[in-house]
């Protein structure tokens, strides 16, 4: 999504809150490199130049190289650096978290505009096809076809639905004012860049093609049905022909056996 990309990064480097984060991992990082130079010697060199008119008045010259290195014998140093190190990973961690937190919150956010948007357009497209009834409603009741009372409810309905459309439309630019305010911007409401529009047919288009699309699916399912129905249907057929001859032949039989013993 390009546009919750472009508000992400917008909202990132105008939060102070995630400033705040950035120093204080820079800090825990600049703490753990200070500690973790006592594990190397330091090696210092002093130089001094000097004559009569000086401050020491000794006029000498000279210079002084020296080396300090603590041998971490009962692990002062190296448990420094690893408090060091840990603070350093749960502040980025802290920092990963709320940050994670917020682009969440971002997204629920910017998406909940959309979807506003989309209602409030509806809302204001039925206020207008309310509207259109209420006409029509009146021009009936001109002719007789319609009474004082079916006015009244189309009145009421036409109420209804501007109020719907209102308060929806308030409720979208109070979205996009809390959109405004977390990625610091004046909350004034600030149009979406990639607002979603509606097309009515298109979408009826979509659902027509789906159904043809589905109706196609259960007829071809039927159609296998129907074939498998009437392969087993064949398939009974020839078993009853298969018993019957069974039964005929077995008969046959009985009857050669019953002549052969009346034969004795």
């Amino acid at each position: 999504d390009p546009e919750l990309t472009e508000l992400a990064k917008l909202a990132i480097q105008s939060s102070p809150d995630f400033r705040i984060y950035a120093a204080r991992l820079d800090q825990a990082e600049a703490m753990m490199k200070a500690v973790g130079g006592s594990f190397y010697p330091n090696v210092g060199v002093q130089a001094k130049t000097g004559s009569k008119m000086g401050l020491d008045g000794t006029g000498t010259s000279g210079y002084y190289v020296g080396a300090n290195w603590e041998i971490d014998l009962w692990g002062r140093v190296r448990a420094s650096y690893a408090n060091a190190e840990q603070n350093a990973r749960a502040i980025a961690a802290d920092q990963e978290s709320a940050k994670l937190s917020f682009m969440a919150n971002l997204a629920k956010t910017l998406w909940s505009a959309r979807v506003l948007h989309i209602q409030a357009q509806l809302a204001q497209e039925s206020a207008q096809h309310q509207e259109t009834i209420l006409d029509h409603v009146k021009q009936r009741e001109k002719i007789g076809a319609a009474s004082k009372q079916d006015i009244l409810s189309a009145e009421i309905n036409l109420a209804q639905a501007k109020e719907l459309a209102f308060n929806l439309k308030n409720a979208s630019q109070q979205n996009l004012k809390t959109l405004d305010v977390l990625v610091g911007r004046y909350p004034i409401g600030t149009p979406l860049k990639n607002q979603p529009t509606l097309n009515l047919e298109q979408e009826a288009n979509d659902v027509i093609t789906l159904l043809k699309e589905t109706n196609e699916i259960y007829i071809n399912k039927l159609d296998s049905t129907n074939a498998l129905v009437s392969k087993l249907m064949g398939d009974l057929e020839f078993i009853k022909h298969e018993l019957d001859n069974e039964r005929k032949y077995t008969k046959e039989l009985k009857a050669q056996l019953d002549s052969l013993k009346n034969s004795q």
